[in-house]
């Protein structure tokens, strides 16, 4: 069966949206930002729906995620410009203490705190776990990873959020 191009995007977002912004999610802890990499990816996905349809569908993901991973290295070369030129502006504006009033008058939970301070690794297969629904064994061939280290891996991040919430009360 030939799919047209709207099938063929509609079956790739709807079958991998949610775990390619679980992916972003997981790199970068801000709901917004997340979607508008996926976003990003969808849109590089549509300007080569062609190279999709020649792909497997059982391969799909994979190229999907190696899309995913472009966008979010371009997405930290693009966060780095930008965190230097702020760093600038609030050196020339007032200095970190402007920075840091800004930043304490955010609004964070304490799941989202506890979350940011684990490590990158682990924030990533956590948020691929249970934002993008992927069992051990897709989140493994996803990362390049055996199942059984993400699994470690989705225990250490479940007992440091629980110790982090432990001790914040």
């Amino acid at each position: 069966m030939v799919e047209n191009d709207g099938q063929l995007f509609d079956e790739a977002y709807q079958g991998h949206g949610g775990s390619v912004r679980a992916f972003f999610f997981g790199h970068t802890q801000n709901h917004e930002v997340a979607a508008d990499l996926t976003q990003e990816t969808y849109l590089r996905v549509w300007r080569h729906i062609e190279t999709l349809r020649h792909i497997p569908a059982e391969r799909r993901r994979f190229w999907l995620f190696a899309i995913a991973k472009n966008i979010l290295a371009d997405y930290y070369r693009r966060r780095s410009v930008r965190d230097r030129y702020e760093m600038r502006m609030m050196e020339s504006a007032g200095g970190w203490d402007t920075l840091l009033a800004v930043e304490n008058g955010e609004t964070l939970t304490a799941i989202d705190q506890a979350i940011k301070r684990l490590p990158e690794n682990l924030r990533e297969v956590l948020a691929l776990h249970t934002m993008g629904e992927m069992s051990s064994e897709e989140i493994g061939e996803v990362l390049g990873r055996p199942a059984g280290t993400v699994r470690y891996q989705l225990s250490q991040a479940r007992k440091m959020i629980n110790e982090l919430l432990g001790s914040s009360e």
